[in-house]
């Protein structure tokens, strides 16, 4: 029986499939939903960077060019936890209790802390189907993630076309 159940979401279509998964397995064993969402640290080095550096016009545009830059990634942040704020109200819809947690680091380490520190049962994490050398190269959160929990890991798959 699970009663603490994560969602891993990242605003693919993939992630819509998983919270639909997750959300039925919820309701079912009237289970917490914890909808996970991690901004890689690589969008936020993004947006610590700044492409003009050095003295008079250039260190101005520099200036210029940094806020606009945290500009954009607050609004970036914003819309995606806007976003996610809406399947915890479809959650509550359904009679399901769902909190959002978002954090910033590498996807799959998160997931693994976070899911230990809560105690979770069971995650459920889209699954791109990377495989050999792409997976060598690209990674893979959810493989990762399902050798690094102690919990049960639900697998969601694209279909195929």
């Amino acid at each position: 029986m699970y009663r603490k159940i994560i969602v891993a979401l990242d605003n693919s279509p993939l992630s819509q499939k998983a919270f639909q998964q997750s959300l039925s397995i919820a309701k079912a064993f009237n289970a917490e939903l914890q909808l996970f969402n991690v901004i890689s640290s690589s969008e936020a080095e993004y947006r610590d960077t700044v492409s003009l550096t050095g003295s008079g016009y250039y260190s101005q545009n520099a200036s210029t060019i940094n806020e606009i830059k945290q500009e954009k990634w607050q609004l970036l942040v914003e819309n995606n936890f806007d976003d996610l704020q809406s399947l915890v109200e479809q959650a509550a819809q359904v009679g399901v209790s769902a909190e959002l947690v978002q954090e910033i680091g590498q996807p799959e380490r998160q997931i693994c802390k976070y899911a230990q520190e809560w105690e979770a049962d069971l995650i459920v994490i889209g699954s791109h189907g990377r495989k050999g050398l792409s997976e060598l190269l690209i990674g893979s959160v959810s493989n990762y993630v399902s050798h690094n929990v102690p919990c049960d890991v639900m697998l969601v798959h694209q279909q195929a076309n």
